[in-house]
């Protein structure tokens, strides 16, 4: 498998609540009601994962998720700075 992605977007359904993985890329949603749902995952660099699974009435699942790469298609940055003339503190 890849490595974790700390710092991912993670969405139930169309719930606009928004969940961020931990330094170690897991994350937890404490009450979801058991039946299938749709799990979003987002992160800059990858393409979006949209995985189906079933959650059941009680416990705790664990899964693993798997993003694409796609830093290659980042678009460019243009950093521009300009430096002022500091005047002396003690003439």
């Amino acid at each position: 498998m890849g490595n974790p992605l700390p710092g991912a977007s993670v969405r139930i359904g169309t719930d606009t609540v928004v969940f961020k993985t931990d330094t170690a890329g897991f994350f937890i949603i404490p009450r979801l009601r058991g039946g299938v749902v749709d799990v979003h995952i987002q992160m800059v660099g990858f393409e979006e994962g949209v995985f189906r699974m079933r959650l059941p009435d009680s416990g705790t699942v664990e899964r693993l998720f798997s993003l694409d790469f796609n830093g290659f298609m980042l678009p460019e940055v243009v950093v521009q700075a300009r430096a002022e003339i500091l005047e002396p503190r003690y003439v």
